[in-house]
Parts: C-alpha cells; sequence; structure tokens
C-alpha cells in the first residue's frame, strides 16, 4: 500500500510538467507572428512605416511593422493595384493594425488590413464590400488614390514615348523604312527635331517617297503657323525629312494626294497632336511656279 502511494506521489511532479508546458503552447500560439500557418497568416501589430522594395522587375509596396510587445520588425508587401494601398497610405506610427497574408517564395503578401481604434474611419475596403470600393474611401484616401493613378499615368506616357523613339532609332539604323497601316494612320516616324513638336501650321517642301495615305515631304520652309501650335521653334523643320498622313476619312484630300508625283514642290497644312508624324489638314496642293516673262510682254 505505502509503494503505491509513492508511485502516485512521485508522478505528480511529471503530469504538472506536461500541463505547464501543453499550457505554455497553446498560448504561444495564440501570439502574432510573421506566419502561423503555411501559406497564410493574420496576426496584430503596431505600424511602423511604409518603404518601396523592388521584387523581381518591378517595385513593390512594403509594410514594415514591428510586435505590440517586444523588439524587432516584420516585412509585408503590397502591389501597387492592392485594394488596401489607400488605407495603408493613411496609418500612423504605432498604430494598430491586425494583417491577413498569404506567403508565396518566402515572402508574406498582404491581403486585408483593419484598422483598430475609433479613429480608423475605414477599416475594410475593397470592390467587394458593401457599397463599393471608392464610396468607402475618405477624401483623404481618394486625394491619395488620385495622385497615384496620376504619378503612375505620367510614367506610362514617358516611356510609351522612350519606346516610340527608341523604335525609331532603331528602324533609322537598319535602314527599314517606316512601318504603315492604311486601315489606320498611325506610322511609326522618326522623331521630330527639337522644338518642332506640337506644330501646326502650312509646310512648304518636296514629296520624297508616297505609300498609300502617307508621304514624307523635306522641308523647304515653314509658310504660316497657326495661332493653336505649340511648336516653340518651328523652324526647327527647314530642312528635314518628315512623314506626313492623311485621313482616310478626307476623301479630298485622298484625291489630292493621289494626282501628285515624287519630286513634287507642295504646300500642306499640318498639325502635331501625337507621336512622331504630322497629320495632314486643310491644304495639299501643288505649287505651280510663275509663268516666264518673255521679251516685249508686259509693255
Amino acid at each position: 500500500m505505502s509503494t503505491h502511494r509513492r508511485s502516485i506521489r512521485a508522478g505528480w511532479p511529471m503530469a504538472a510538467l506536461l500541463l505547464a508546458a501543453g499550457l505554455a503552447l497553446v498560448a504561444w500560439s495564440l501570439l502574432p507572428a510573421p506566419v502561423q500557418a503555411e501559406g497564410m497568416g493574420v496576426g496584430t501589430f503596431k505600424f511602423v512605416r511604409l518603404a518601396e522594395e523592388k521584387v523581381g522587375d518591378r517595385e513593390q509596396i512594403v509594410i514594415v511593422v514591428k510586435p505590440l510587445e517586444g523588439d524587432g520588425e516584420f516585412k509585408f508587401y503590397m502591389g501597387r493595384q492592392n485594394k488596401y494601398l489607400p488605407v495603408a497610405k493613411t496609418l500612423k506610427e504605432d498604430q494598430q493594425i491586425t494583417l491577413n497574408w498569404g506567403s508565396e517564395r518566402e515572402m508574406n503578401w498582404v491581403n486585408k488590413i483593419t484598422v483598430a481604434g475609433a479613429d480608423a474611419p475605414v477599416a475594410e475596403v475593397g470592390p467587394d464590400a458593401a457599397g463599393g470600393e471608392l464610396e468607402k474611401l475618405t477624401p483623404e484616401q481618394l486625394r491619395a488614390r488620385v495622385k497615384d493613378l496620376a504619378a503612375e499615368n505620367a510614367k506610362l506616357r514617358a516611356r510609351v514615348k522612350e519606346l516610340e523613339a527608341q523604335n525609331a532609332r532603331l528602324r533609322e539604323k537598319a535602314g527599314e523604312a517606316p512601318k504603315v497601316n492604311n486601315d489606320n494612320p498611325t506610322v511609326e516616324a522618326a522623331p521630330l527635331p527639337d522644338g518642332a513638336a506640337g506644330i501646326r501650321g502650312l509646310l512648304a517642301g518636296t514629296i520624297q517617297s508616297k505609300d498609300g495615305r502617307v508621304f514624307t515631304l523635306k522641308v523647304t520652309g515653314v509658310t504660316k503657323t497657326f495661332d493653336r501650335s505649340t511648336a516653340a521653334k518651328p523652324e526647327a523643320l527647314v530642312g528635314q525629312t518628315v512623314t506626313c498622313v492623311v485621313a482616310a476619312r478626307n476623301a479630298r484630300l485622298v484625291h489630292a494626294l493621289n494626282e501628285l508625283n515624287l519630286g513634287d514642290a507642295i504646300t500642306v497644312g499640318v498639325v502635331n497632336e501625337h507621336g512622331n508624324a504630322l497629320q495632314v489638314v486643310e491644304d495639299l496642293s501643288k505649287d505651280v511656279p510663275p509663268a516666264p516673262i518673255h521679251e516685249g510682254e508686259g509693255h
């Protein structure tokens, strides 16, 4: 009997140790951490800052956070099209947030932000939220969204211009003729000289080549500039060969171009609204040289 009692008393410390270990494990599982389960996680943190980091060939937004207690920082990534990015841009240092994320290639990508505190007007934003995304945004978030879109648009426009110029240089270097689509008056042409973009006016010159509704003109003079011309230096066109396009809908100008031949001296009305080609407007006519005065005439 005494032996049995001694074995029970000896077993109590081991049982207590196992119970304490189990409780510690449960408590640890409830603490926020960068990864809670394979492939996805959720945790509550204090916001530190937003940053940018290149991932592959793209710049991504990084949310840097720290634990509610203790030291260290964690990084979570967001694409620029993430629907919670407007919320992230309004966060303040040490503000408490809850993040839901998915893990891919050892990186954690945010798919939801919940902001704690009564001072946060938006807890969830997205097209799947009631009322739609834009209706949930605060004025500050809307301004941030518009500013981001404008910046992205400016970058895209600049990149398109760079690619157009690079493509034109490569074609010119390879000795290729401008690429023409006769169903669409969009033409790849060599870049205009500095100060000539935005020209609106009358040019004089000689026809160098013809291809459907597209022709090249060696400019001999700028006869007139129109009031809406934005070219800073239209005279830079003189001596240059430019590409001109006649719109298919303008039957009169298409017919006039068909009547012209290589080497003809012409006067043409042009505008440059986009790209490097000049759009033909108003006038396209052959210059008629004055008749020679024979001896005895005019007396």
